[in-house]
């Protein structure tokens, strides 16, 4: 294995030139288990029984506490709900809100059976009042009248995100039998949810009102108040949710960003969610900082190539890779891994291995290795037409 030193930009990272076979772990992106540790700060002490805090753009998990453990998650089930809806439903579709939808118990928008609201007014109950009953409603008619086909989407839905430690057994969260999630897994959602513009201009806004129709046909409208705390106190918060239930106690996701960074804290039964979840956000913005590690389609070294009417290839990263490292912190150990040789043909482009960026030990990002250039095949006819053009040449020495 070789060892060389490259400068990236004004970063200089160690490059560890790893071939087929040498021990360099395979992972998804961004890896789940890895905590990237600032060594300047004590990560904070919390009293929520779980925690996580996740750097938006790469899914970099800076803090975990018990972060994998299922918990009950309360409203925050409502994210997913929202995700569902807005991928699977219409949202000027006009929703007419069943009894049982009415009159579910807890948190509520305050529908009345009959009514009709737009399932984009919905969203606004679902999200800012943590509405159960827009929930059961959304669901009935984004699941085809089935709450249950609603259900399947969600966690469905959960699945290819990657939540793979939640399971959801209704559209709500009021509590049942093997409906759960994880702090972690509650980031990934949310990380997910905030690509949607109406989702982040839901969960940042204070006061709202919606107007539908009652049951008689008259207008009927409705004015919202954000459950989430930190909007009003927290300098850059952007949302997102609160959950509350006996089983879960009281548990928060929010988002914030400063400097550049959107940090997404998770708290499951905390003593004060507010609180705890400021911690989280204060220790990510203080002791953090986004960096450039490398560049899409730059050479970062040439791999020989067999067969070939070139005897190398220049090979380099398929996409820009940026990490999030603590502020005190030395240059991340970048290692590439690829076969000894290539057989010709090789196509710009394609894909010859893949780089993994470490700290600290732990694998944080991954992205694949293609080469830079083309290299055809050797054949007789390309092998006569380069020594005729190298004859032809003028520079050729006579």
């Amino acid at each position: 294995m070789q060892l060389t030193k490259v400068t990236v930009g004004a970063l200089a990272v160690v490059l560890v030139v790893a071939c087929a076979g040498a021990p360099v772990a395979a992972l998804s992106q961004p890896y789940p288990g890895a905590v990237i540790r600032s060594e300047a700060t004590e990560q904070p002490e919390l009293r929520a029984y779980t925690a996580a805090l996740m750097e938006e753009e790469t899914g970099a998990l800076l803090y975990g506490k018990d972060a994998l453990r299922r918990r009950a998650p309360a409203s925050l089930t409502k994210i997913m709900a929202a995700i569902v809806a807005i991928e699977r439903g219409i949202l000027d579709d006009e929703v007419r809100i069943p009894a049982r939808a009415a009159y579910i118990h807890g948190s509520s928008m305050h529908l009345r059976p009959g009514d009709v609201f737009t399932l984009r007014d919905l969203l606004w109950g679902l999200l800012m009042v943590s509405g159960n009953d827009a929930a059961l409603a959304i669901a009935i008619h984004v699941g085809g009248g089935s709450e249950a086909e609603f259900i399947r989407m969600m966690n469905e839905k959960a699945f290819e995100i990657g939540a793979y430690q939640t399971r959801f057994q209704n559209p709500h969260g009021l509590t049942a039998p093997n409906h759960y999630s994880t702090a972690y897994d509650l980031a990934l959602i949310t990380r997910y949810a905030l690509q949607y513009e109406l989702f982040r201009e839901i969960v940042g806004t204070k006061q709202r009102k919606v107007t539908g129709r009652d049951r008689h046909g008259r207008k009927r409208t409705l004015l919202l108040n954000n459950t989430n705390k930190l909007l009003y106190a927290y300098p850059g918060a952007e949302g997102v949710k609160t959950g509350t239930t006996a089983a879960a106690g009281r548990c928060l996701v929010a988002s914030a960003r400063r400097g550049g960074l959107r940090l997404i804290a998770v708290v499951l039964h905390a003593g004060d969610r507010w609180y705890e979840a400021r911690r989280l956000l204060d220790y990510g913005f203080e002791n953090f900082t986004r960096r450039r590690v490398l560049s899409r389609g730059e050479v970062l070294r040439e791999l020989p190539v067999k067969g070939g009417m070139a005897e190398e290839v220049p090979v380099g990263p398929a996409a820009d890779l940026d990490i999030v490292m603590p502020r005190d912190v030395g240059p991340p150990l970048i290692a590439l891994r690829s076969p000894e040789v290539l057989r010709a043909p090789v196509g710009r482009g394609q894909k010859v291995g893949f780089i993994v960026v470490s700290h600290q030990g732990e694998p944080l990002r991954r992205v694949d290795l293609v080469a830079l250039g083309d290299v055809a095949e050797v054949t007789l006819p390309r092998v006569i037409r380069r020594m005729l053009e190298v004859f032809l040449d003028p520079a050729f020495p006579f």
